[in-house]
């Protein structure tokens, strides 16, 4: 079985994980979630944390590393599904109703990277859209926003 089914529409790309524990969170220039199953998102960009309860917090990693704190409770909590409008946002689902959302693009830099085990990747690329790289390669094929 796959460990990250990917399913591309008009409207963007759904990927869907079979084993989404987050087992890691790194923090540098950005908040990593290292997936069980191999994968790993990272949010580059300010995102908004909405908890189940409804409330919602803006987390911008990079700056100052501490403000990511708010994310650290997300250790061990399962990732389900994330979903990659071609415009360029990402926005991260998980079982317990946790969702995380990087709204829009940057103009300078990426800002959320999705990487399955076997390295192929969809990055949110400066500007907007989605650059995909096919697995072993260095050079991505820009996806713009339709």
């Amino acid at each position: 079985m796959a460990e990250v089914t990917v399913t591309e529409t008009d409207g963007g790309w759904t990927f869907r994980f079979a084993d989404g524990r987050i087992t890691q969170l790194r923090v540098d220039h950005g908040l990593s979630l290292v997936l069980a199953g191999g994968a790993l998102i990272v949010l580059e960009a300010a995102f908004t944390l909405t908890r189940p309860d409804g409330t919602s917090e803006l987390v911008p990693p990079g700056d100052v590393v501490h403000e990511v704190g708010a994310a650290l409770p997300l250790f061990d909590r399962v990732v389900s599904e994330a979903h990659a409008p071609r415009e360029g946002g990402l926005r991260v689902e998980l079982v317990d109703g946790h969702v995380l959302l990087v709204a829009e693009a940057h103009p300078q830099w990426e800002t959320w990277q999705l990487v399955a085990p076997d390295g192929e990747q969809w990055v949110g690329a400066p500007g907007g859209g989605v650059t995909w790289y096919p697995p072993g390669q260095t050079t991505g094929v820009m996806r713009p926003g339709s």
